[in-house]
């Protein structure tokens, strides 16, 4: 089994290659959102689950806002079974003299991958072709404080380019870092999938502020909206799975996540005094998801 740990924003979620949402792996509020990226890989949770689950390959995956020379650095001691996949923000100088990006325009075309891009406000769905390049890189890490003393660090670039997109539409783009060795077409591809995963957590978030309402909470104490924060990650990691589960499985019953007690308050909730209470037929898990 795959896990991919994504440490986008201060609350980690899991997600299964599905995808499916496992559920809320960790939740660290705060200000200084640097600190919490590099727990991720020292000390943090998917360490932990590591150890618990040695057969289980967890990868952490990450926006351009982990690009963050210390997290590679820390991820050198990291169990075997974690790996990172971060979105590169920035063209780092490599052990050649050369930049990032320089380097990887050089590399060869590995293939090109197929992928469904679902529709987007005013953008329709569409198929996209993605040339795929990669290559090993010596990353020099900044020449600033304790880093001066530090070595190259060795990782996989990977970049995804959409060729010929539609009049109008801005291009996938992604170059990715990560130190899972990629030597094929095929593991190169598995990596742009995973990394497609990533956007789960901005629904998650969507779900947190329009469904919970976390950005209207009113709190006399931190402590007081940490623990309601708490309800609200749970109840929107919930709300979110249904969702999912009602898109692939429309005519599974409610019964399979609804306790008889919770279909009991959604029926009264529907003010349909006369419907008598059926727990399976009656509603189904793409309902239950909406109310």
């Amino acid at each position: 089994m795959d896990a991919v740990d994504l440490p986008g924003k201060p609350e980690r979620r899991s997600i299964s290659p599905g995808p499916l949402t496992i559920g809320v792996a960790a939740a660290h509020p705060g200000k200084n959102r640097h600190p919490g990226r590099l727990r991720t890989l020292a000390e943090g949770t998917p360490c932990a689950a590591a150890a618990q689950m040695p057969q289980t390959r967890i990868v952490v995956c990450g926006d351009r806002e982990s690009d963050i020379v210390d997290l590679y650095d820390r991820a050198t001691v990291a169990p075997e079974n974690v790996r990172f996949l971060i979105r590169s923000q920035h063209d780092r100088i490599l052990n050649s003299g050369k930049k990032l990006s320089e380097h990887l325009s050089a590399q060869p075309v590995g293939g090109i991958l197929e992928v469904k891009v679902p529709r987007r406000q005013n953008t329709s769905a569409r198929t996209a072709r993605l040339e795929l390049r990669w290559a090993e890189v010596q990353v020099v890490p900044p020449r600033t404080g304790c880093k001066n003393s530090w070595g190259a660090l060795t990782l996989f670039v990977l970049e995804a380019k959409e060729i010929q997109p539609p009049p109008g539409v801005e291009p996938i783009h992604w170059v990715l870092l990560t130190d899972w060795k990629i030597n094929d077409f095929k593991t190169a591809c598995r990596l742009v999938r995973w990394y497609g995963l990533r956007w789960g957590i901005e629904c998650w978030h969507q779900v947190l502020k329009d469904g919970c309402g976390v950005e209207t909470r009113q709190m006399k104490s931190a402590q007081a909206l940490a623990r309601s924060l708490a309800l609200d990650i749970m109840v929107a990691w919930r709300i979110l799975l249904l969702c999912r589960l009602g898109k692939s499985h429309p005519n599974l019953p409610a019964s399979v996540l609804y306790s008889p007690e919770e279909l009991a308050i959604l029926v009264i909730y529907e003010k349909n005094p006369s419907e008598r209470f059926q727990p399976a037929p009656l509603l189904g898990i793409r309902n239950g998801a909406t109310r």
